[in-house]
């Protein structure tokens, strides 16, 4: 669904999540500046991608989106 690429990017952004959650204290100013500055981009491809791959298979037969209202 997503290519190897964003996948270990994500993959590494799951990573330093858990590191902000549980070793907070290690983690600097300038690292995190650095981190929303050039990786928030990964979360716009992440949509893209699985747009992408949704228009590809198109909607499923018992797809009702009324029901999720």
């Amino acid at each position: 669904m997503v290519t190897d690429s964003l996948a270990a990017k994500l993959v590494a952004m799951a990573g330093y999540r858990n590191r902000l959650v549980h070793l907070y204290y290690d983690i600097g100013p300038e690292e995190l500046y650095q981190i929303l500055q050039n990786e928030l981009d990964s979360f716009v491809s992440f949509v893209k991608e699985v747009r992408a791959y949704l228009d590809a298979v198109g909607p499923r037969p018992n797809d009702d989106l009324d029901h999720a209202r």
